[in-house]
């Protein structure tokens, strides 16, 4: 597997997407392969440039580049 970056956008209220990665880092010892993204605070705006940013910087975004 790369280690290039992220290979997962993982997106959720609150601390959502902090608990899945804790979750699968635990079972796979690979938190790294995720980007997180939370709506906690943020306005629509926000959210939608953090997950475009969070695609970018992932080899999910670059492979449809």
């Amino acid at each position: 597997m790369s280690e290039s970056g992220p290979r997962a956008v993982l997106a959720g209220h609150g601390d959502f997407a902090a608990g899945m990665a804790s979750a699968v880092a635990q079972i796979s010892g690979r938190a790294e392969v995720f980007a997180l993204v939370t709506n906690r605070a943020r306005s629509a705006e926000e959210i939608e440039r953090e997950l475009r940013a969070a695609l970018d910087e992932s080899e999910i975004g670059r492979a449809h580049v």
